[in-house]
């Protein structure tokens, strides 16, 4: 059985994140949330079998990470810009209020922008 994204599934922290170690996508998705400001419950699958088991109702029958489940809607291998619009939109908790006025995805965006710039052009 396949999730789609606006499927439910069980209860649990408002963000889970499924991960496997050595996974360059998750390793950059964990930045990305930790740069944000979001807390996060993260799974790895190859510790845990019922992670792994949701992991794969969601992708089709394979291990795709990371696959995130937001306020009960699954996604899988998402951008952590996409992701952390869909935080700042699907749950109230982790939006403007607990950030200062700004959604996570300001702080990122300005850093990422900032870094750009510093870079001297021609080299």
């Amino acid at each position: 059985m396949t999730l789609q994204p606006t499927e439910r599934v069980s209860p649990g922290p408002t963000v889970q994140v499924f991960w496997r170690p050595g996974c360059p996508y998750c390793a950059r998705l964990r930045r990305a949330l930790s740069r944000g400001g979001v807390d996060a419950s993260w799974r790895n699958i190859w510790a845990d079998p019922a992670a792994a088991q949701l992991v794969r109702r969601a992708t089709g029958g394979d291990e795709t990470v990371p696959t995130v489940v937001v306020a009960g809607r699954c996604y899988v291998n998402p951008t952590p810009r996409h992701l952390l619009s869909v935080i700042a939109e699907l749950t109230p908790q982790t939006g403007p209020d607990s950030h200062g006025g700004q959604p996570p995805t300001a702080g990122v965006i300005a850093k990422t922008r900032s870094r750009w710039r510093r870079r001297p052009v021609g080299r």
